[in-house]
């Protein structure tokens, strides 16, 4: 599926917020697909503002960056799984959502704990988030519940 193909005003689309997302994230998907090397692993760990950026994507949906009046090419506060995909791959993201996955169903079989119960919802609002934000991909996100999870370990081995 070509984006760039489809019947689309882009001006519109960046006031349609759900839509905009999926659009996002339907043209680096698009992306990958066409660079199978860039599939698994993704395309790599560069910034917005490096040249290798600049010359390796041209994106047209995204974000206008006010210095320069182009598209962001890269990073989005819209929605997570666009710059997962992007810069991890279609391994690296499965890597990340397996990490969230188990630490959500960890969390759950210990909700009798309070630690436990606060974890596992709190990851339940990071994924709904992460459909609106680009909150997976922060380092505090996933740094809260691996720490949490050490706590209730703890509390576990401590009871019996």
């Amino acid at each position: 599926m070509d984006i760039e193909a489809k019947d689309i005003d882009i001006e519109d689309l960046q006031g349609s917020t759900f839509t905009f997302r999926i659009a996002h994230l339907i043209e680096r998907n698009q992306y990958l697909l066409e660079h199978p090397k860039a599939m698994l692993l993704g395309a790599g760990l560069m910034t917005e503002d490096s040249k290798l950026t600049g010359s390796m994507f041209n994106f047209d949906i995204g974000l206008i960056q006010e210095s320069s009046g182009q598209t962001a090419q890269l990073d989005t506060g819209d929605i997570s799984y666009s710059i997962l995909l992007l810069r991890y791959g279609y391994l690296g993201t499965v890597l990340v959502l397996s990490l969230y996955i188990f630490l959500m169903s960890y969390f759950y079989k210990n909700r009798t704990d309070p630690v436990g119960l606060f974890s596992f919802v709190y990851i339940i609002v990071i994924i709904i988030g992460s459909f609106f934000s680009s909150i997976l991909i922060l380092p505090i996100t996933f740094l809260i519940p691996l720490i949490t999870y050490n706590i209730v370990q703890k509390n576990k081995s401590g009871h019996e």
